[in-house]
């Protein structure tokens, strides 16, 4: 009985170890108008409980703007799917942005508009099967910044939240004053933007196919 029992422990750990099978991993699909590609994939490596690790995604003049759902994990598999068999050589470039956030407990204001953290552009590592390993970066990264300098951030802020009818702006100021600097609590940088550029080499020189743009939830 004891042996019958060490071998189920060991096929049950087998099986925990074996790689998910592409029906198991949520995936979503951006269409493209033009050549040479027809699709631009993005694959999870975890299952996962949500539909679609994008949560929205448009056109917006020469980028497409996508909005990465919440249960995204440390990294994604991006897919390219050519509009015909052909020999191009591309690749994927990705850049990334921090933003500071003020927390109260759970609510918190996101100072998109603000000042950055951004990141030089580095080459995604390419599979032999063509994808592409897209991480999740994790970064405190931010320009040194004061208490008043946070503050008047925070006060340009509130005045635009009160124009779209929220009234609490003196609450996140009083916030922004216990700031010593962007990591010092209430304040926090997290990471709030990814662009990724697809590039084509064309005659010895590397050209711009699509550029997109992730958001990513803060203060979460």
């Amino acid at each position: 009985m004891i042996r019958r029992i060490g071998l189920l422990a060991a096929l049950l750990l087998l099986l925990a170890l074996q790689p998910l099978g592409a029906s198991e991993r949520a995936s979503a699909t951006i269409p493209l108008d033009g050549a040479p590609l027809q699709a631009i994939e993005l694959r999870t490596f975890d299952a996962w409980g949500g539909g679609s690790p994008l949560a929205s995604y448009r056109r917006d003049g020469e980028a497409i703007r996508a909005e990465l759902d919440l249960g995204v994990a440390d990294r994604l598999e991006i897919i390219l799917h050519p509009a015909a068999p052909g020999n191009e050589r591309l690749r994927i470039r990705q850049q990334y942005e921090t933003s500071l956030t003020l927390m109260d407990e759970g609510p918190h204001m996101d100072l998109l508009d603000w000042t950055h953290f951004v990141s030089p552009w580095v080459e995604l590592e390419a599979t032999p099967e063509g994808s592409f390993i897209m991480p999740i970066p994790t970064s405190s990264k931010f320009p040194a910044v004061n208490t008043e300098e946070i503050v008047a951030a925070v006060e340009t802020e509130s005045a635009q939240w009160e124009k779209e009818g929220y009234q609490s702006g003196e609450r996140w100021i009083n916030l922004a004053r216990q700031c010593r600097g962007p990591n010092d609590y209430p304040c926090g940088v997290g990471l709030s933007l990814i662009r990724l550029n697809i590039e084509v080499l064309d005659q010895g020189a590397w050209r711009t196919l699509e550029r997109i743009e992730l958001s990513l939830p803060m203060g979460c």
